[in-house]
């Protein structure tokens, strides 16, 4: 009424540039997931936006709320608005809406978790590190609701300290689409700009053309069935090049590398095959996580004492792009295959890559459509290898770790000489 205020504290809050702290907002967005509830919805209505959204009739059916309560609602929003685009997009909204099942079907019940409903940008870090998350919208709902508006450009770096506290669950990224969508129509229904026409055709897109990636998981021994025949009498050698940040390697990077290379010859019939590990120049990972990193030196230093048993794979410490890292490859080992090595989850550094040079493909957990379609749209150029079954480590995870001086959880991602070696050069406090 007249005369009255609200009074609230400052807090002066930038973006999150860093990863570690991307990587504890995916941490902190699970813990808020683990709380949970008897049914769908809340005890009072919340907005997105200007919109209200309806959060009654305390629903146990996550798929019929969604539906009913989000879906539909912003659907014939977009209705009542003139214009051959919008009512495109309407139109096919009412194709998911119609088919909504299959896009949002999951192995197991549907829980209702505790959701913050707006992470578009909702969230910051004061000077001291601590990080706040505002402006929600709360209610219980499928936890990938919050997936949906959540729009960070290193999202897979939040999704790795997400499943540090919660796992995700197969055809995550195909359900994330759908409840984009629901967002992205909320707000072309609010700005009426061509922004959100596209942001909601490409979305559209999307789903239309994964679609047939829900059929059934994807396994490498049907993948060996389809693609294997042609490396039945292979004669040659090939060289596998692993290159990324190993700020710090971890045992994961070895296990999946030499993995990788006893497939490429027990089951692809390679005659030799060998591995070159090629941590990015300096210059590279400042612009990732700013001045505090481990050195090219040093990273190098790590993957030596790494791989130092294995004496099929060699460290390349020269901080090469990577086209250069493959030119020179080429150079040095000119009648033998190279290869990068990539999860399913890097496939706008896959899409790029494979336009010169070839690549192995590892299915990662929580993106098996990402995987299923690279195999299926790419073969020859993406190599499929095998699912990961072992525990999902993160260099990311690893730095937190390191600078907390954890040493005991440590000793789950490196032996004891990597350890050793980054205590000596200072990077534990």
């Amino acid at each position: 009424g007249s005369g009255s205020m609200l009074l609230m504290e400052y807090i002066e809050l930038s973006k999150l540039t860093r990863k570690e702290d991307i990587y504890r907002l995916g941490k902190i967005i699970a813990s808020i997931h683990n709380v949970t509830n008897a049914y769908f919805g809340g005890d009072f209505n919340t907005y997105f936006n200007v919109f209200e959204q309806d959060n009654s009739n305390r629903h146990t059916e996550w798929i019929s709320f969604f539906k009913e309560n989000r879906l539909l609602v912003a659907i014939e929003r977009l209705q009542k608005i003139k214009g051959s685009a919008y009512q495109v997009i309407m139109k096919r909204a009412y194709d998911i809406y119609n088919n909504i099942e299959k896009y949002l079907k999951t192995e197991g019940n549907v829980v209702p978790s505790l959701i913050h409903g707006d992470l578009s940008d909702n969230y910051g870090v004061d000077p001291e590190g601590n990080i706040y998350i505002f402006d929600a919208s709360p209610y219980f709902a499928h936890c990938e609701m919050d997936f949906g508006s959540f729009v960070e450009r290193n999202a897979s770096v939040f999704f790795e300290g997400y499943q540090e506290v919660r796992p995700l669950d197969r055809n995550w990224s195909i359900r994330r689409r759908v409840y984009q969508l629901y967002f992205d129509m909320t707000m072309l229904s609010f700005k009426k700009n061509n922004y959100f026409i596209k942001r909601c055709t490409k979305c559209l897109d999307y789903l239309n053309g994964h679609a047939y990636l829900l059929d059934s998981p994807i396994t490498f021994d049907s993948v060996l069935q389809r693609f294997g025949e042609k490396y039945k009498d292979n004669e040659q050698d090939a060289i596998v090049i692993m290159q990324g940040s190993f700020s710090p390697v971890h045992n994961n990077h070895r296990s999946t590398l030499l993995t990788t290379l006893e497939i490429l010859h027990e089951k692809y019939n390679y005659i030799n095959v060998e591995g070159i590990v090629a941590p990015v120049s300096d210059r590279y990972m400042k612009r990732k996580l700013g001045d505090n990193i481990i050195s090219l030196k040093h990273r190098s230093k790590l993957c030596q004492i790494m791989f130092e048993d294995d004496a099929t794979v060699t460290i390349n410490n020269m901080g090469l792009k990577t086209y250069d890292l493959f030119s020179l490859a080429k150079e040095q080992h000119p009648d033998k295959t190279i290869y990068f090595l990539y999860g399913a989850d890097s496939y706008a550094t896959v899409a790029r890559v494979s336009k010169f040079c070839p690549i192995i493909l590892i299915r990662r957990v929580g993106f098996d459509a990402e995987f299923r379609q690279m195999v299926c749209e790419n073969y020859p150029k993406y190599l499929p290898i095998y699912e990961w079954e072992g525990i999902d480590l993160s260099s990311t995870c690893m730095r937190t770790l390191l600078l907390e001086n954890k040493r005991q959880d440590l000793e789950l991602y490196a032996p004891n000489t990597v350890l050793d070696y980054l205590e000596n050069i200072k990077y534990m406090k």
